[in-house]
């Protein structure tokens, strides 16, 4: 039970750790650590924001399972593999959930900066 609950408790934070120097904009342009995407490689201002806020996002995914890591602690032995499935589920559905509402963002993000520069002109 412990072992799981740790990897359950690292992953969530390792998760964290990884997206702070993104939500931050410490990471330049680059095609191997980031939000990498069509739209963020448009330009500079598109990387930084879109990797802002999905960094915000992907961070999010974390929080659920350092939740589980803590709670694995706590939880009765009997339950142990249910409650693994039920982690997993959750995981799955917070990655699925991000990426839905990254990509949603990202677009419309992306047609609000076309339309302000085809207006400008």
């Amino acid at each position: 039970m412990n072992t799981l609950s740790i990897t359950f408790l690292f992953s969530g934070i390792l998760v964290f750790v990884a997206c702070l120097p993104i939500v931050h904009g410490m990471i330049p342009m680059n095609k191997f650590y980031g939000m990498r995407t069509k739209n963020t490689f448009k330009s500079d201002e598109s990387w930084l924001h879109l990797n802002e806020v999905g960094g915000m996002i992907f961070a999010m995914i974390g929080f659920p399972l350092i939740l589980a890591g803590m709670l694995g602690f706590v939880i009765p032995e009997q339950l142990l593999q249910i409650f693994s499935i039920m982690v997993l589920i959750v995981s799955f559905l917070s990655i699925a959930a991000a990426i839905y509402f990254f990509t949603r963002y990202s677009i419309r993000y992306t047609r609000k900066v076309e339309q302000a520069a085809s207006s400008n002109r």
